[in-house]
């Protein structure tokens, strides 16, 4: 018998339940999310999400011999030099790409 993943299923029964709305929003280059009580909404910096995993993982791919607190450090400090429109320029690009690779595979809601 499969092992039922209970934290899985909490987060998805939380969601099914709309108590609090999920909302994507950018909110500045330091911030990957919040609560915002007052709105009953959980605010995700979807793109800053994107953006910091490609860039740490694009330091992997570059820099292969670098352990991983430096590329942690590194991918930091690239992003506290970018200019707002630049991480939202390199969001939309790797959206993009997101939803081809999407449609390939065909992924299914549950």
């Amino acid at each position: 018998m499969k092992k039922r993943n209970l934290e899985f299923e909490k987060l998805m029964e939380y969601l099914e339940k709309g108590d609090y709305k999920i909302q994507f929003s950018w909110i500045n280059k330091r911030t990957f999310g919040r609560v915002e009580p007052c709105k009953e909404a959980i605010v995700i910096n979807f793109e800053l999400h994107l953006v910091e995993t490609y860039i740490h993982e694009y330091l992997h791919q570059e820099y292969s011999y670098l352990e991983e607190e430096v590329v942690e450090q590194k991918t930091k400090r690239i992003i506290s030099r970018m200019k707002k429109e630049e991480i939202l320029t390199l969001a939309d690009w790797l959206g993009e790409i997101y939803w081809e690779n999407r449609e390939k595979h065909s992924f299914k809601k549950r």
